[in-house]
């Protein structure tokens, strides 16, 4: 985790799609991460923030590495992050009914609503080309897809607190 730079008191706020907040704690990092997990799939970015408001850069960043999004070091890290996918997937076959085209069907359109959905909230604006990639993406292990993803959101923090330095 990045070594912080600031000893002031910090409220850690959670927010969705729209810029709603889902959360917000001000009892540490690790507490934001439960709530980011109780948010689920709507949860898309978290900012800590000092009590007139400012947000602090450099909890932030420690905050954001706490939650699951990678990097990652072992397959057994991206598993975790992937279950979210394996969720959505296994909710296609809830009872564990012997494979069918349906429900094979059912659970490739769940994976594929799941990534569509992720990149979606993470402001990516997806062509018909990308839908269909995204598809194909889905169908690869949770893990593959965890890491891929985790690509995205990495780049938007990073995007984000460059802008912010500037």
């Amino acid at each position: 985790m990045t070594a912080r730079q600031c000893t002031e008191k910090h409220t850690y706020t959670i927010t969705g799609p729209a810029g709603e907040t889902l959360a917000s704690t001000t009892n540490g990092p690790k507490l934001a991460w439960v709530h980011w997990a109780d948010a689920g799939a709507q949860a898309l970015d978290l900012t800590a923030a000092h009590p007139d408001g400012a947000v602090c850069l450099p909890e932030t960043r420690a905050a954001r590495a706490l939650l699951p999004h990678g990097p990652y070091n072992t397959r057994k890290q991206a598993r975790t992050d992937g279950r979210p996918l394996r969720d959505a997937i296994d909710a296609a076959n809830p009872h564990d009914d012997p494979m069918t085209d349906a429900i094979r069907d059912a659970a490739r359109k769940a994976a594929a609503d799941y990534v569509t959905g992720r990149l979606t909230r993470l402001g990516v604006e997806l062509g018909e080309f990308d839908q269909r990639v995204a598809a194909w993406l889905a169908d690869w292990e949770p893990e593959v897809v965890a890491v891929v993803l985790g690509w995205a959101v990495r780049a938007r923090d990073a995007g984000r607190d460059a802008a912010a330095r500037q």
